[in-house]
């Protein structure tokens, strides 16, 4: 049931994306002028509560991967572009899909996905971010909202429509299949009269993007090509990618003009072990079986400076449970190479094994060469709540740059340390910050509403709840507060969840 109401939700992705963000080459583009009134079509702000809402219920969904080194890496490569391109990086969210096929695409609000397959079935970190600089510009050139207002015939009753139909599917599938068919057949015509100009804009801008960041500007070009002899031995067979992004000799060619632009001079040259590691991590996080990834690597591993494969290899052991043999591995190349990522799987195939305070010191020593890295100081955290030292894990997260951040795993952290320290009125807070910071405001709200029935809580905590419980009621979107209300009266709706009222 998971699975089909997952498929819905990436169905009603991609027809987003074909309506929003035409995907055809041409030569007739031109660039926004500013002031233009789109925004009479659809605000920012609209832009920002759908593509919000789409992601949470993904989430709800389990279809994105929460792992948090990847998503760090992810994260760090789209912001890394995104402040080159012009406009603020804070406006973007980038995340992973877990699901193998081979795809990326923008939603409404700067958000951006990326399956894990693209990760996989790109080549170099140019590769990489080539993709990711042509769907920021995609967001960077309004195309959703310029979309909308040239075609005068979808609105944001027709987006609300689709993105309800994801809810209608959890329970009624042929109520989802009737919403997705009345959009299709309402925009097939939009998008055979405005599919070429934002595909090469978005080409041109993100080529610029890719080359002002430092990237190698032939990385988008690069992919085209190998995305074009995928084309050809897949015939009618296409994988996503190339139904959503159609690849020509045309396109090919002009991304190679327009990238011989920019002198070589500029490319800086970044570090490859962090994309190496983080492709490889993949590989083995999506693998099926672990025994898929261990036959994979096997081959690579005799190779000693391919670290990618020697690490994925030392991740899929640990997968298998094979843990003394995961820890050779990864003790060997952690004196080889200096990243974080490998001391963190060191210390955790250290902790497998019963060497708690080896692994202990694994990763105090790893925060100290690495003070910045957030999944290292994550893991150490989660390492001392572990190993039953709440309070040390607490001083960790409050002594580190993440004491104020809006990174949902710290709050996590912070609630299961208060928990275990019977600290019950900030073990809600925490929690429900978590899911507030995930778009999960249901839970959140029974968070605080949890903590305020507790006895044992003071006035003074009491009233800390109270407040926070007035702030979050005035950022939950009007929709969701109708739901909780339909609950309260005895109403399910398809996104009522029983569980832990503390960590559901």
């Amino acid at each position: 049931m998971i699975h089909r109401i997952a498929r819905w939700a990436i169905t009603i992705i991609f027809i987003l994306q074909s309506l929003f963000i035409p995907l055809q080459a041409a030569s007739d583009y031109e660039l926004p002028s500013i002031g233009q009134p789109v925004d009479t079509a659809i605000s920012p702000l609209e832009e920002e509560e759908i593509g919000r809402d789409i992601v949470r219920q993904l989430r709800s969904f389990n279809y994105l991967m929460e792992d948090t080194e990847l998503r760090y890496y992810v994260h760090a490569l789209g912001t890394r572009l995104a402040s080159y391109s012009g406009y603020s990086a804070d406006g973007f969210d980038f995340f992973v899909v877990r699901d193998r096929q081979v795809n990326a695409f923008a939603l409404p609000g700067g958000y951006i996905g990326i399956n894990a397959g693209l990760i996989l079935a790109s080549r170099t970190e140019d590769e990489l971010a080539g993709v990711f600089s042509h769907e920021i510009a995609h967001v960077t050139q309004r195309h959703i909202a310029r979309q909308i207002e040239a075609s005068g015939t979808f609105n944001i009753a027709t987006i609300a429509a689709l993105v309800v139909a994801i809810l209608a599917g959890a329970s009624d599938p042929d109520v989802a299949q009737a919403a997705l068919s009345l959009g299709l057949a309402s925009t097939q015509q939009m998008q055979i009269n405005f599919t070429r100009t934002h595909e090469m804009e978005a080409d041109r801008v993100g080529i610029r993007t890719l080359a002002e960041s430092g990237y190698d500007p032939k990385g988008m070009a690069s992919f085209f090509q190998q995305m074009e002899e995928r084309a050809r031995l897949y015939g009618s067979g296409l994988p996503e990618i190339l139904q959503s992004h159609p690849v020509s000799n045309t396109r090919i060619s002009e991304a190679l003009n327009r990238a011989g632009d920019y002198s070589p001079e500029q490319i800086k040259h970044y570090d490859p072990l962090p994309y190496q590691l983080m492709r490889a991590r993949t590989r083995v996080l999506t693998a099926p079986q672990a025994s898929e990834a261990l036959n994979f690597f096997t081959p690579e591993i005799n190779d000693q400076k391919n670290y990618g494969a020697r690490y994925g290899y030392s991740l899929a052991l640990v997968r298998s449970g094979r843990y003394e043999d995961a820890l050779k591995q990864l003790q060997a190349l952690s004196g080889e190479i200096n990243q974080p990522n490998v001391e963190i799987a060191l210390a955790r195939a250290q902790l497998a094994t019963g060497e708690v305070e080896t692994a202990t010191t694994t990763m105090l020593n790893a925060t100290r060469r690495f003070p910045h890295y957030v999944p290292l100081t994550l893991a150490y955290a989660d390492l001392l709540v572990q190993s039953g030292e709440p309070e040390a894990a607490r001083k960790v997260i409050l002594a580190s740059e993440l004491a104020n951040s809006s990174e949902p795993e710290v709050h996590r952290l912070l609630a299961v340390a208060a928990r275990d320290l019977k600290r019950i009125a900030e073990a809600h807070y925490q929690m429900a910050e978590h899911h507030r910071l995930l778009g999960e405001y249901r839970d959140a709200l029974n968070q605080l509403h949890a903590g305020l029935r507790n006895e044992k809580i003071s006035e003074t905590d009491k009233a800390r709840l109270q407040q926070a419980l007035n702030n979050l009621q005035k950022e939950v979107p009007e929709r969701i507060q109708r739901e909780i209300q339909r609950e309260r009266k005895g109403e399910r709706t398809p996104y009522t969840k029983v569980g832990n009222p503390l960590f559901q």
